[in-house]
């Protein structure tokens, strides 16, 4: 497995923004970067409008201070107002001066080079630069992947119990602070247990796969499935009523009811039993208490026979 610190060198053929005001600096600079293969762009360092939306982003930029270093500090923060946080700049100093060169970092410069300076050291500090950018993004995109990794069932793919508890949540708290109604289903296939004692749990396993599947594509995109328990699923729906809950919870169970499912070399049919519960403004209630209305009513739905919707107190016939 390749690492971060395998990774290959890209830090050439980048695209890098010159922010120079003299135009033999910016010639100079521009024939530099431009040997070591990389794309220039020169840029008014007064103005704030050149980085225009969807264009892509340069992987560098350099500015120079000279002559007036106090100008280029104010140069600097218009920079740092349009490049991305991540975007490392390099500073060019007119002189080895402490108080403006501290000025410098605290204004968002990642390194400086006092003038005068020689090519080689120039290419070998954008080289730093830019290798210590990938590092940080590799390691952003690896956090988010381990994120992403404890939020979510590594068998269907759908939000783990850890994510579904932190959604609903925040969907009780936009209900008692906007007033959106929240309903809340819990789905089980009633068929699981027989299909993994005569198919296997691998087969059973398969199963759950395709009805989280089924579950994905039809709900909406602010709806919330996640595999709340080995063998349910739990259904969030923000800005739904009782009546829309009932809605979903028959077009979900119809769905997979009429559904034959490849197991191997055999095809089977199952029923889903869901059960909802909904808060509205007038009766919030408590996360726990909408979650124990919904497990309640299915319980009531599977005691019924299986196969059939039951939202909170009113039982429905498939």
């Amino acid at each position: 497995m390749t690492g971060i610190a395998d990774a290959p060198d890209r830090s050439h053929g980048r695209r890098l923004v010159l922010a120079v005001r003299d135009p033999s600096t910016r010639a100079r600079l521009a024939q530099i970067l431009s040997a070591g293969g990389h794309s220039v762009q020169a840029v008014d360092p007064a103005a704030t409008d050149w980085l225009g939306p969807g264009e892509p982003e340069p992987a560098a930029a350099i500015l120079d201070l000279a002559p007036d270093a106090a100008a280029g500090l104010d140069d600097l923060a218009r920079l740092r107002e349009v490049l991305p946080a991540d975007v490392p700049v390099l500073l060019l100093h007119p002189v080895a001066e402490a108080s403006t060169m501290a000025d410098g970092f605290r204004g968002g410069a990642d390194d400086m080079l006092v003038r005068p300076f020689d090519d080689a050291e120039l290419s070998l500090r954008l080289l730093v630069m830019l290798r210590a950018r990938d590092v940080l993004r590799e390691l952003a995109a690896a956090n988010l992947r381990l994120h992403a990794l404890g939020r979510t069932d590594d068998l269907t793919g759908l939000a783990n119990p850890r994510a579904f508890a932190e959604r609903l949540g925040s969907e009780h708290a936009r209900l008692r602070r906007f007033g959106l109604p929240l309903a809340q289903l819990v789905v089980a296939c009633d068929d699981l247990a027989s299909v993994a004692a005569s198919h296997g749990q691998a087969m059973s396993n398969l199963l759950l796969r395709e009805i989280a599947r089924l579950l994905v594509a039809n709900l909406r995109d602010t709806d919330l499935p996640g595999r709340t328990a080995p063998a349910e699923f739990g259904v969030l729906l923000p800005g739904t009523d009782l009546a829309g809950a009932r809605v979903v919870a028959h077009r979900l169970r119809e769905l997979v009811s009429m559904t034959v499912f490849s197991l191997g070399a055999d095809e089977v049919r199952v029923t889903l039993s869901v059960g909802g519960a909904a808060a509205v403004r007038e009766r919030p209630g408590s996360l726990a208490t909408l979650e124990d209305r919904a497990a309640a009513a299915l319980r009531r739905a599977r005691s019924a026979g299986g196969g059939r919707v039951r939202i909170e107190d009113e039982e429905e016939s498939p």
